[in-house]
């Protein structure tokens, strides 16, 4: 779980794994109405990505659909199930 802000409230959440350079992190996922966060399982870093720094979302295709989601100059991609649901959820939110 998460600590959800005032106002704040969980919308989503799944298993997720989180690719950075060569590694895959597992996780969970979540998409609240302020952002989209990941905890991973193995370290108590979250990763937080406000809604309002979310400029695009592209669902990549391959053996597994993964999710990659550009906020500010940075690029992040997740592994989920459901990949398609969890892209337009967070499209909407972020009203991209």
């Amino acid at each position: 779980m998460i600590e959800l802000e005032k106002n704040e409230r969980i919308l989503w959440q799944r298993s997720a794994s989180l690719k950075i350079q060569h590694k895959k992190i597992a996780g969970v996922i979540f998409i609240t109405n302020m952002r989209v966060a990941f905890k991973p399982f193995l370290n108590k870093k979250i990763l937080s990505l406000k809604i309002e720094e979310i400029k695009k979302i592209e669902l990549v295709k391959g053996i597994l659909k993964r999710i990659r989601i550009t906020a500010g100059e940075k690029e992040y991609l997740f592994f989920t199930k459901n990949a398609e649901n969890v892209a337009n959820l967070i499209e909407k939110m972020a009203g991209i």
